[in-house]
């Protein structure tokens, strides 16, 4: 601690060249093309790899896995502890050697994150045919509202018989609670059509029983069904 007693903060210099964090790229999402799940340890296996070290640095693919005594780093520290490259001993650059903390620095600086990746709907919806389907609805209804014109939009919703609310006041005791048959039971499918301007259509409700096999509502609602 510093003699006026105040706490002081240091930052880490995080040495990591700048063509080494443009390889964490498509390090990750060549793991995504085999198709792999990328994680911490597998990008940083593919970026220590002899390979792509002898590729990086012209040096020997021994040399490039392991950091070997040849191959250790200057004052900014390196080898296995991911520091900046420093001098060989015949003069050459060595290759960087990735360590684990200095990787999951790197790539949360670049903006990746380890959290819930997109699914097949989200990969769908970013396909060029289905961006243009959207860019034409948006177009389509700024249309109708510039016109004053009565937009009615159409939905359905799933319940089952013994469906019920999954909060209640109660105590904890086993029976402050509804005494519900197990299994969801019989399911009914309702569908409407409704606007902001009139509500709900008289006369377009739609209500139906369907399987109890199904899942969902959208198992049962298919366009012979929904265009009837």
């Amino acid at each position: 601690m510093p003699a006026d007693g105040n706490s002081e903060t240091r930052h880490s210099n995080r040495r990591v060249p700048p063509e080494e964090l443009a390889r964490v790229g498509p390090a990750i999402y060549e793991k995504y093309q085999i198709p792999m799940l990328s994680t911490l340890d597998s990008t940083l296996e593919h970026l220590n790899a002899p390979e792509d070290a002898a590729r990086g640095a012209g040096v020997s693919p021994e040399c490039g896995a392991g950091g070997s005594e040849g191959a250790s780093a200057g004052p900014g520290g390196g080898g296995r502890g991911g520091g900046s490259a420093g001098d060989s001993a015949n003069g050459e650059r060595a290759p960087y050697v990735w360590s684990r903390a200095a990787l999951h620095r790197a790539m949360q600086d670049i903006g990746y994150s380890f959290s819930r990746g997109p699914d097949q709907y989200d990969v769908a919806r970013e396909k060029p045919s289905v961006r243009k389907q959207w860019n034409k609805f948006i177009d389509t209804v700024r249309k109708y509202r510039e016109a004053d014109r009565t937009i009615y939009y159409t939905d359905e919703t799933w319940l089952n018989k013994n469906m019920s609310t999954y909060r209640s006041w109660n105590d904890g005791r086993t029976d402050a609670s509804r005494k519900v048959p197990s299994g969801k039971g019989a399911r009914i499918i309702v569908a409407h059509v409704g606007s902001r301007k009139v509500g709900l259509v008289d006369g377009a409700s739609w209500v139906f029983l369907v399987s109890e096999k199904s899942s969902d509502c959208h198992s049962e609602m298919m366009s012979t069904s929904w265009l009837q």
